[in-house]
């Protein structure tokens, strides 16, 4: 699945033989709405997402990511300026499938963790993993997140996982979590967050969508042959 059409068009001729290709919609409702049609006249096994997304400030640039934590935090809140409901699911880690699994073991895709937003980010932030832990422990005190917790700090680890934004993934992410199945998601890092964001995704989401669905293309007919 992707958002929109450019994101998935040139696979639309592998359409059947267990795989559909379909458009989700744009931003975090729409697109939720969409993968929940899907599901229901397809009972899919696994998902994956196409995409493109934002880098934020604070680890090296990269061009092609895939998502292994999903979280759902709105740079202001972590600054300070807006409240988000200590109540709110705001992380999610949803196994891949078989399929998601032999994508992410492509050097191509750099493992990242992607924050959806309701809007997108008009001021360069530093999001790094290390802040984004603070704000999930801080905001999800006393809940029974321990698992989930302890999942997320093993990322850490030694490297420092590069943070990306995106409008929609969060939501189907959980989505297949609370209904186990498979999903994983592979985006184009066309821009750094900030006030140029937008320009410079529209100058590279078709060219870098393109080659992000070249990527998948052979992946994908391995998969099903």
């Amino acid at each position: 699945m992707g958002a929109f059409p450019p994101e998935t068009e040139l696979l639309e001729d592998l359409n059947g033989a267990g795989v559909a290709v379909q458009s989700a919609g744009i931003g975090p409702v729409e697109a939720l709405l969409g993968l929940e049609a899907m599901t229901t006249e397809f009972a899919p096994d696994e998902v994956l997402f196409l995409g493109s997304c934002g880098q934020y400030q604070g680890s090296d640039p990269v061009s092609y990511i895939s998502g292994g934590f999903y979280t759902f935090l709105e740079p202001a809140s972590l600054l300070g300026r807006s409240r988000m409901v200590p109540g709110m699911r705001k992380y999610s880690a949803p196994s891949p499938g078989e399929f998601g699994r032999l994508c992410m073991e492509q050097e191509d895709f750099v493992p990242a963790i992607i924050n959806t937003t309701m809007s997108l980010s008009l001021e360069s932030h530093a999001l790094s993993l290390s802040l984004l832990e603070q704000a999930i422990e801080g905001l999800e005190a006393g809940t029974s997140a321990a698992a989930h917790l302890t999942q997320w700090k093993r990322w850490q680890a030694s490297e420092n996982r590069p943070v990306m934004e995106n409008l929609e993934v969060f939501g189907m992410a959980r989505f297949c979590e609370i209904h186990k199945i498979g999903f994983t998601s592979l985006m184009a890092v066309t821009n750094l967050v900030g006030p140029e964001g937008s320009a410079s995704w529209a100058e590279n989401f078709r060219p870098m969508g393109r080659a992000l669905q070249e990527k998948v293309r052979p992946l994908l007919e391995k998969w099903k042959g």
